[in-house]
């Protein structure tokens, strides 16, 4: 319906490129309805339990975001216009650097102290190092933002941390941008206060968040954590590909790895959300993670306490996910060959080569060819004009 549709095109259309047309929101009705039609189509084919698993994690995440908006609007502390004004000065700053990076930590250090013992570590340093070219204060993490900030020409920042991992970051030039037009300025400035704003709010979260990790009775299982280990270890694909069903064994093997409050959390609880937790984030540390998703049952339980699992947002997470998971486990299990139709039309492991976007998904693909109905033609479908005019508000 048309409500649906708004909120799908609406954040995909101001995160994508491209302009606003009604060609883009008919390709996206479009998109909307084929997924409707397949995942429909796709339910009695598909592992259920896998759609159920991975439906359940999308309306939780919905939960906690909507539960964490909350602690948001009671916590945060407005900017001040120094605050802003401050923003706004670094963000006129333009830096060249230079990293080392690593995926963990103690990786990096090693690295750091081995440098540290040659007779010429900045030398060595740039020989080693990654160009990352001119950037905007915009382009950089906001734990990496500060430290580079903070430096001086030819300097290097300690290790920093970064959602995509651990960073040291030289400085090599830097230049000050002039806003002479007034109009360019006052758009510039309102697009950094809004980021300074969301900092501030990610912050909020952050503080939160430790404070709710600090209160948790948390002990772990050393057999539980070994175990967990295993399972990973065998099924890599279930951290990052949320989708794929859990293994049927486990089960049989679904040991506690943790007590929160003296209530178990079990491998198979971790499994079923590991895909849902970046893996920058606990960095194979597997205490972390399961203290990870800990809290976050604690943030659920909490926001069904309140009432927020009625929430607009929630509800409109549930609606989202029955045609959207029952779409994408179906487009998985094509993909990695385990489905029927795969193997009837072609290879599996030529299949497996996809990337996202590509003529095997898209429309007149195997995949659509398969569970689109023989008739389907999508030049017919006569609402592409009320979809576009619920959206034009």
């Amino acid at each position: 319906d048309q409500d649906l549709f708004r909120r799908v095109y609406v954040p995909y259309r101001v995160a994508a490129p491209g302009d606003d047309t009604p060609e883009a929101r008919e390709d996206m009705a479009r998109m909307v309805i084929e997924r409707m039609m397949i995942a429909s189509a796709a339910w009695d084919s598909i592992d259920s339990s896998a759609a159920v698993q991975f439906m359940e994690q999308l309306q939780n995440e919905a939960l906690r975001t909507r539960y964490l908006e909350d602690v948001v609007e009671r916590r945060m502390v407005p900017l001040s216009n120094a605050e802003k004004e401050e923003a706004y000065q670094r963000s006129l700053r333009r830096v060249r650097i230079v990293q080392w990076s690593a995926t963990h930590k103690d990786s990096l250090e090693s690295r750091m102290g081995i440098l540290a013992q040659t007779s010429n570590p900045d030398s060595v340093f740039l020989d080693g190092a990654e160009e990352l070219g001119w950037l905007d204060a915009i382009d950089l993490d906001e734990n990496v933002e500060e430290a580079v900030y903070a430096l001086q020409r030819g300097q290097r920042t300690d290790i920093v941390q970064s959602t995509m991992g651990w960073h040291v970051i030289m400085l090599l030039e830097d230049e000050q941008t002039i806003h002479l037009d007034a109009a360019h300025r006052a758009n510039n400035w309102e697009n950094v206060v809004f980021r300074a704003q969301y900092r501030r709010s990610s912050e909020t979260v952050r503080s939160y968040l430790t404070e709710l990790l600090a209160e948790i009775p948390f002990v772990t299982s050393t057999d539980g954590l070994s175990q967990l280990s295993r399972w990973l270890d065998e099924y890599p694909e279930l951290i990052d590909r949320p989708e794929r069903p859990l293994p049927v064994s486990v089960s049989a093997d679904d040991v506690v790895v943790a007590y929160v409050d003296s209530v178990p959390i079990h491998i198979s609880t971790v499994l079923a959300r590991v895909g849902f937790i970046p893996t920058p984030l606990w960095q194979g540390d597997l205490r972390q993670l399961v203290q990870m998703i800990a809290r976050d049952i604690i943030i659920e339980q909490r926001a069904r306490a309140t009432g927020l699992d009625r929430a607009p947002s929630v509800l409109h997470a549930h609606r989202l996910a029955a045609f959207e998971v029952p779409y994408r486990v179906a487009r998985e299990a094509f993909n990695n060959g385990s489905f029927p139709a795969a193997r009837a039309l072609g290879d599996p492991s030529a299949l497996a080569t996809f990337e996202y976007g590509t003529s095997i998904f898209g429309f007149n693909s195997p995949f659509h060819q398969y569970f689109l109905p023989k008739d389907y033609n999508p030049n017919e479908i006569d609402y592409f004009q009320a979809l576009y005019d619920a959206c034009c508000s």
